[in-house]
């Protein structure tokens, strides 16, 4: 159990934030006596921030030093995190409020021979590439200082912390099919990260490595049979390369990001026996101009998503977003990765039409994000988990592109085992 790392966790950054808490006066934004030019003046002064360092994880570890440097500053961003509605997994868990598991675990007679059979009993792996949001940056975090750690546990496609009740992920359902599964993460020690290739900042031009990275893991832990154990990974990317498009149109345009996720997935193709490979579609990143919200969000993101905040038109960064889900769209249906029996790409679109969830006041629902307003979660990611689990058991052609709140968890059944695939839908 991870609780106590994560009540440690909370002593050190402060439990300020509740669980999915309402603004309940629909307080006015910006109410701290530091502007958010007044603190971005403050940070790009400093001598630490001089030169790029051209890391997602050391740029924000430098901005933060600057802030908790600055006692006018913290305090400021430490006051108005208080006020805002952040949420916590840990506050559910102390709480008593958890998630029900509708579905009967099932296993059948037969394991599966083919990755068109597959059933979540028959899954004996999991694995994980992509950016920020699959490294967990920011989870159980209660202030904006607690962006850079990584609460690989909880992240929606390879988290297994504690269990599905307090903790919903892919892995958090799959155990409940086989309790022997292997390569979830587990708290935030480099040690239990498990098959989470995933690297803060990362974009497309780095799911080659990733990949490479997760094949030779997989291939030295001496608990996996390599070719005979079926195996779940997830690849979700692409936001970075959207916050980045301002700065270099053709090198972040559409053709470019689908050419570097191909050279990933071709290479798992020709690697990893025995795959389900799930490839979840960008996220609207337009959005984020609505999450500029406070003194902590608008700083944050000017380093972690300038293009999509501030610099882009919301229009033209849209559009350039449908040509990235509808490229990434077209080569996972193209039929060059369902050569073989044991071997297929799925791409789960839950997040394609996704817009932010609103709170009663109209606004954007920070119980949903870091306190960041960029990065998910708990409750977010929780909500991920259920929307990439139901996209799994919806046929292709027929999955929901959006996430609704409050929408049930889907269950498979003995009459209805798989896992859908481009081969055993009916379209």
């Amino acid at each position: 159990m991870q609780i106590p790392l994560l009540l440690l966790l909370a002593a050190l950054f402060g439990c300020s934030a509740g669980i999915s808490a309402p603004e309940a006066d629909c307080p006015a934004e910006n109410r701290s006596s530091v502007t958010p030019t007044d603190a971005l003046t403050t940070i790009l002064s400093d001598p630490t921030m001089q030169g790029d360092t051209g890391n997602w994880t050391e740029t924000l570890e430098r901005v933060i030093k600057v802030i908790e440097s600055n006692a006018t500053l913290r305090q400021a961003m430490l006051n108005e995190t208080a006020e805002l509605g952040f949420s916590s997994a840990l506050g559910q868990v102390l709480k008593g409020i958890g998630y029900d598991f509708p579905c009967s675990p099932f296993k059948l007679a037969q394991p599966a021979t083919s990755v068109h059979a597959l059933t979540p009993a028959d899954v004996q792996v999991v694995g994980a590439i992509g950016d920020s949001i699959s490294a967990g940056s920011g989870i159980h975090a209660f202030t904006p200082l607690g962006i850079v750690l990584s609460f690989r546990g909880s992240v929606f496609s390879i988290g297994a912390d504690l269990n599905y009740r307090w903790i919903p992920t892919l892995p958090n359902i799959l155990l409940k099919y086989n309790p022997n599964l292997r390569g979830y993460a587990k708290g935030v020690l480099k040690k239990s990260r498990g098959f989470d290739v995933a690297v803060p900042g990362a974009k497309s031009e780095d799911m080659l490595k990733q990949a490479y990275d997760l094949i030779q893991r997989m291939k030295a832990d001496p608990t996996v049979d390599y070719q005979n154990d079926w195996k779940v990974i997830t690849l979700f990317i692409g936001g970075n390369d959207l916050c980045a498009y301002c700065k270099n149109p053709r090198y972040y345009a559409a053709e470019m990001y689908t050419a570097n996720i191909k050279r990933a997935l071709d290479l798992l193709h020709s690697e990893v026996p025995r795959a389900f490979v799930n490839v979840v579609n960008v996220l609207d990143v337009s959005q984020i101009k609505e999450l500029n919200r406070g003194l902590a969000c608008t700083v944050l993101h000017y380093f972690e998503c300038r293009c999509g905040a501030f610099k882009q038109p919301t229009e033209e960064l849209r559009q350039i977003v449908l040509e990235y889900q509808g490229n990434l769209s077209a080569l996972v249906s193209s039929g060059v990765y369902d050569t073989r029996d044991d071997f297929t790409v799925v791409l789960q679109p839950f997040l394609e039409k996704t817009v932010l969830p609103k709170n009663r006041c109209g606004k954007p629902d920070l119980a949903y994000f870091a306190p960041d307003c960029f990065h998910l979660s708990g409750l977010g990611n929780a909500r991920a988990a259920q929307a990439l689990w139901n996209n799994m058991i919806e046929p292709v052609g027929a999955k929901r592109t959006d996430w609704h709140i409050g929408e049930p968890i889907e269950c498979l059944s003995p009459e209805q085992p798989y896992f859908y695939t481009n081969k055993n839908s009916n379209k």
